[in-house]
């Protein structure tokens, strides 16, 4: 039986109306789950979450709310158990995470399992919230260096705690603004910030050795790209005294609104 359709013979004396805008899924992060709830059956949410605890077995249902602010704090409202943290398994990886205080997005999944470094590399992150990057590239290559960089103190406590619990030895943590940063250069450059990250990009292109890689992300219109970011990063290239050697890859990490996506372009560089 659909996820849905669960909802719809399970709960009883709502309208039709509102029978139609029950949530059709969900996104489970460890043993708690978030659901999207439309302010129309916000009424019956506590019902909902305690329908949902039951059936998936979770500990705790959130409802979604948006995510705001530089340190893209979440909003989310708990409407079944009692506990806000979790460990999440991804990739191999380990993730503990309060989902009140850091955001994480399953939609991203894929994309945080499949940037590998190259041996020896020095790699720097420089939004790394709690690991998300950061943690799988480590652990893939163990023979790299990762610098990773956060500015929110909430997920850096939780990305010191990820480093012990996935027993990694290879990540140096900075707080701080990752614009702040001295003393590294980097062979790769892990940029998966939105939106605004154009505005980091001076930052990173100094944090380059003679050569290297970019992983760029930021929100754009379907109709952009991919004309847009790569413009952005070859201008952006050339202002820092860098050529845009090699596009990589680039892809649609996920639909962000009706009108944009979240994308990612990998690019190499070389000092001109």
């Amino acid at each position: 039986m659909g996820f849905k359709l669960f909802l719809q013979e399970s709960l009883k004396g709502i309208s039709q109306e509102e029978l139609g805008k029950l949530p059709s899924g969900y996104q489970r992060i460890g043993d708690i789950v978030v659901l999207h709830i439309p302010k129309e059956i916000r009424g019956v949410e506590k019902e909902i979450g305690a329908l949902v605890r039951e059936r998936l077995g979770v500990k705790s249902v959130f409802r979604k709310g948006v995510v705001s602010g530089e340190l893209r704090k979440p909003s989310l409202k708990r409407i079944a158990g009692r506990v806000n943290t979790t460990i999440h398994q991804e990739n191999g990886c380990r993730f503990k995470i309060d989902v009140t205080k850091v955001m994480f997005s399953r939609g991203n999944s894929f994309e945080r399992g499949r940037v590998i470094a190259g041996d020896g590399e020095t790699v720097l992150d420089m939004f790394a919230g709690i690991g998300y990057f950061s943690i799988p590239l480590a652990k893939k290559t163990p023979s790299c260096n990762v610098v990773a960089v956060e500015k929110n103190p909430v997920a850096v406590k939780f990305l010191r705690e990820n480093l012990r619990l996935n027993k990694l030895e290879n990540v140096e943590v900075f707080q701080g603004d990752c614009r702040d940063v001295e003393g590294v250069k980097a062979d790769r450059i892990l940029m998966g910030y939105f939106p605004g990250t154009d505005a980091f990009l001076p930052a990173a292109f100094s944090f380059l050795r003679r050569q290297g890689v970019i992983h760029f992300h930021n929100l754009y219109r379907r109709g952009e790209l991919w004309r847009g970011p790569l413009g952005t990063l070859e201008t952006q290239a050339l202002a820092n005294g860098y050529r845009l050697e090699r596009v990589l890859a680039k892809r649609i990490v996920k639909p962000y609104s009706p009108c944009k996506v979240h994308a990612v372009v990998d690019v190499r560089v070389k000092k001109t």
